[in-house]
């Protein structure tokens, strides 16, 4: 049986070995940032938070009214990213559209 010592001597002694080549050029792998895609992360990130808060006011009734009054401070900001995008005029998705065309349905309906 070899003891540490000599097992960690022929680990020392054993060559070293040179991982292959990648073949993938790794900058290709990112999409470019273009001003549409940064705005589509924006507004992912608008419509998520007004989703989360619907769920936590239908979840729990005790916080009701800090919730709503969130709830209401995030549909503000999403809207105000709206007119961020009507203003710049940018070219989005169909169905990137009809989402956002939901979510805003949903606000108005809530306001009636």
């Amino acid at each position: 049986m070899e003891s540490m010592r000599d097992r960690l001597e022929k680990l020392k002694n054993s060559p070293w070995r040179v991982p292959n080549p990648v073949d993938k050029d790794v900058t290709g792998m990112h999409k470019p940032v273009t001003p549409e895609s940064v705005f589509i992360k924006k507004l992912d990130k608008a419509m998520s938070n007004i989703e989360q808060i619907r769920k936590k006011i239908l979840a729990d009734s005790d916080s009701y009214l800090s919730l709503f009054y969130e709830l209401r401070k995030a549909e503000k900001e999403f809207l105000e990213i709206l007119n961020d995008k009507e203003e710049k005029e940018l070219l989005l998705p169909e169905h990137y559209l009809n989402k956002i065309e939901d979510t805003k349905n949903k606000i108005r309906n809530i306001k009636k």
